[in-house]
């Protein structure tokens, strides 16, 4: 028999196919983690888009200059000067949410600007009557964007008998945010 002769260097290190395989991650735990994360991020871009995007594209025109904006728009000469009277910021549950739902508008009328002392004076019951009719549609009436023309002239029929002899030329939703 030969005599065999070991070299404590090469004794030692194993050969590259006695190293052991490196394991790879098993398809029961890697997809759960991307659901995770998928979900994670999906709720992080609600999140930033709901208070951060949202109120600032509500928020584009306030106050007064919300008002010039409309009366540019609405004033065309021969009708006579209109006045946009501002209903902002009603938050409304609506029927059958709960609580848990519930839609931030800003509405704008449309009116004679002779009627305008005869609809401020009323305004407590404008924003009462808004939120009762408001409050009377379910998240999927309020979600259909075709629905809102039934809307308007809903809104404008019911604000025209609470405000008798003034004409009610048009109802706008300068922001409409479901939530």
């Amino acid at each position: 028999m030969a005599d065999q002769t070991t070299d404590p260097n090469v004794a030692d290190s194993p050969s590259p196919e006695e190293e052991s395989p490196k394991k790879s991650m098993s398809p029961i735990v890697l997809f759960p983690m991307v659901g995770v994360l998928y979900g994670v991020i999906l709720l992080v871009g609600w999140f930033v888009t709901s208070a951060f995007v949202g109120p600032a594209i509500a928020d584009h025109l306030v106050g007064k200059e919300r008002e010039k904006v409309f009366r540019e728009i609405l004033d065309d000469g021969k009708s006579g000067p209109n006045e946009v009277l501002m209903i902002d910021d009603l938050v409304v549950n609506p029927a059958g949410s709960q609580g848990m739902r519930y839609v931030a508008t800003s509405i704008g009328v449309e009116i004679k600007a002779e009627s305008l002392p005869a609809f401020e004076a009323r305004i407590p019951k404008i924003q009462d009557c808004l939120i009762r009719i408001l409050g009377s549609k379910t998240v999927d009436e309020l979600s259909d964007v075709n629905a809102r023309e039934t809307l308007r002239e809903e809104i404008k029929e019911e604000l025209g008998f609470l405000v008798r002899g003034h004409e009610i030329i048009s109802i706008y939703f300068v922001s409409f945010v479901l939530q």
